[in-house]
């Protein structure tokens, strides 16, 4: 377990995958990060708060923000900014807030979907 302290950096454009997972990592998610060729994020239990990351990631097949505090955006917006490719999502245990879960085109193409703990 790391003890990471400040803001997070923009992560290298280029980078395949970010696990960050129980780092102690706090604050926001740098709106910055473009990560083209990123196919597995990673950033369960650390403290990131406000708007998940949601970006231009069209290789994105495992994203795992579990555990953290993000509050944002709703649930269905983050469904709606995930690439077709997406095979593993797990949200759990982040105080979105609550609302009908609709996003069928999503449903039918993921593999693994956690979203336990919600709101």
């Amino acid at each position: 377990r790391n003890r990471l302290e400040g803001p997070l950096l923009a992560p290298p454009p280029r980078l395949i995958m970010l696990n960050l997972s129980s780092c102690g990592v706090a604050g926001a998610w740098p709106r910055d990060a473009t990560l083209q060729v990123l196919e597995s994020l990673e950033i369960s239990r650390n403290a990131f708060r406000g708007r998940a990351p949601m970006g231009t990631w069209p290789r994105l097949r495992r994203y795992d923000i579990s555990r953290n505090r993000f509050d944002a955006p709703r649930v269905s917006e983050l469904f709606e900014s995930l690439p077709p490719g997406l095979a593993e999502l797990n949200a759990s245990r982040n105080p979105f807030p609550a609302e009908p879960l609709v996003a069928p085109a999503l449903l039918a193409r993921l593999e693994i979907l956690r979203l336990s703990g919600l709101g």
